[in-house]
């Protein structure tokens, strides 16, 4: 009902706008450019700059957010959290994948924070966030006392229990849970049957728990080297290129964070400090370069010598 076209045109949008949907979040910018290329030849008569324009009413309220939360958002980084949104309504199971600092964190929080605005269905989104390597699979998962057989839920059990007992009307929500660090094997293979369309999370008892439709997975990651294909092969994924948040984000978010200052009077003198400031530290585009931005394009040039890697964001 979505789209204008009709018969045999509609049939190829919708095609269309599946295939990127599916394949596009995961490309780097070079695939992208030949996998549009592909769709060209293979969809002559078909007008690509139509594939997304469903998603305009969406977009243009992420944009309003970002203004309201003084936010300076690239076109990539719009993408990213239009494709984010996209796949959380496709997979259970999805993967972030991209170096620190590229705004996987930020766009899901983002999204998380706007996402009732968006679809008024929801009433509330609820974040749970573990980090998978700072414990073991016993403490993720749970275990099984061999003399008393007596089960002990892990942090992840725990939370999807909690949800399944519908505490606090979970079931009104939708609960994100969040594995921010590396995919291990170690961990992550077992969370296969989680992430494929049983489901289900059997635990060492013997008991099933049944993920319910308001849960997503989430996993975080800067690379899949030590993933396995079965777990990735079972998510939806999203590439995070470094380029997705510029210096000129970054400056600007920086600059907007000093304060708030004490007292109306403070705050005004603050708010005048931090105008006069903005074109020293703001460059008006991300082809421009201020004073600050030359800082930083200074210290991460070849030349530089740092003690550890380091990025932009870390710098500032």
């Amino acid at each position: 009902k979505e789209f204008s076209d009709t018969g045999k045109d509609a049939e190829e949008m919708a095609m269309i706008r599946s295939v990127c949907s599916t394949m596009v979040p995961k490309l780097v910018q070079q695939d992208r450019d030949a996998f549009y290329e592909i769709l060209r030849n293979s969809f002559p008569d078909a007008d690509l700059s139509q594939i997304y324009s469903h998603d305009a009413n969406i977009r243009q309220k992420l944009v309003n957010f970002c203004e309201a939360q003084s936010l300076l958002a690239s076109e990539s980084w719009l993408e990213k959290v239009m494709q984010l949104y996209n796949v959380i309504n496709m997979r259970h199971g999805v993967m972030l994948v991209g170096a620190s600092g590229s705004g996987k964190s930020q766009a899901l929080r983002f999204l998380r924070d706007n996402y009732c605005e968006v679809d008024p269905a929801i009433h509330k989104v609820e974040m749970h966030v573990i980090d998978p390597k700072a414990m073991n699979k016993e403490e993720l998962y749970g275990v099984l006392d061999p003399t008393t057989l007596e089960w002990t839920d892990g942090v992840f059990t725990r939370i999807l229990r909690e949800v399944l007992d519908n505490k606090r009307g979970s079931t009104n929500r939708l609960h994100w849970i969040v594995f921010d660090g590396d995919v291990d094997p170690e961990w992550a293979e077992n969370l296969n049957s989680v992430l494929d369309d049983n489901k289900l999370l059997t635990l060492p008892n013997g008991e099933r728990l049944a993920v319910p439709a308001n849960v997503r997975i989430f996993m975080e990651v800067d690379s899949l080297e030590h993933a396995t294909p079965a777990t990735v092969s079972r998510c939806g994924m999203i590439w995070f290129s470094n380029d997705t948040v510029s210096k000129r984000m970054l400056l600007w978010k920086a600059l907007r964070g000093v304060g708030p200052a004490e007292g109306e009077t403070q705050q005004r003198i603050l708010d005048e400090y931090i105008s006069t400031l903005t074109p020293f530290v703001v460059p008006e585009n991300d082809a421009d370069e201020s004073l600050a931005a030359a800082a930083l394009s200074f210290a991460l040039r070849e030349g530089c010598e740092h003690v550890m890697d380091v990025t932009p964001i870390q710098l500032i």
